[in-house]
């Protein structure tokens, strides 16, 4: 093949794949759009109803979190009611990068209590189940984040994003 052919193959794989992505991202948006109206009508979805019932009282499943480029950056322990997330300690992550205070607490754990509260004034859900979390960082370092009444797996799994992008943010600054 000749390098003309070669940059043509290229150029289609790459409208190709960037189709793709536009495709995937409009499914995932309809996909969201159906777990807010199911929340709505208070009904939950069948992986759910089995993840909730395989998941019994005091059962703690553990998840490694790693950076894009491979490194272990902490691990995060989901049991019923509680997430805990303990960094590694082989580097400290600072509380006062904006990724963790803007980010991190300012706009997804925050947001995830205003959405709560307006659920309990809507009285669509009890105040006891309102999501609350913990920091702890002696000296600006973080130890851990406890987060209890977390919801569901949607709210586990953009937690789980959010700590990995903000760990490996921090990560990357220091």
């Amino acid at each position: 093949m000749d390098v003309e052919t070669l940059a043509d193959l290229k150029a289609y794989l790459e409208e190709k794949i960037e189709r793709r992505k536009d495709e995937l991202e409009r499914f995932k948006r309809f996909l969201s759009i159906v777990d807010e109206l199911l929340a709505q009508e208070s009904f939950k979805t069948a992986a759910e109803v089995v993840e909730e019932t395989e998941k019994k009282e005091g059962e703690e499943e553990v998840f490694q979190i790693v950076s894009k480029d491979g490194v272990l950056l902490g691990e995060m322990f989901i049991s019923r009611d509680t997430i805990s997330v303990k960094p590694n300690p082989d580097f400290e992550f600072s509380v006062k990068s904006p990724a963790f205070t803007s980010f991190l607490v300012g706009k997804i754990l925050s947001g995830m209590v205003k959405a709560d509260e307006e659920l309990v004034k809507e009285k669509k859900l009890d105040e006891k189940k309102v999501i609350k979390f913990k920091v702890k960082a002696p000296e600006d370092i973080l130890q851990e984040i406890v987060i209890r009444n977390y919801g569901d797996q949607k709210r586990v799994d953009e937690f789980k994003n959010t700590v990995r992008w903000t760990l490996e943010k921090i990560h990357q600054q220091g």
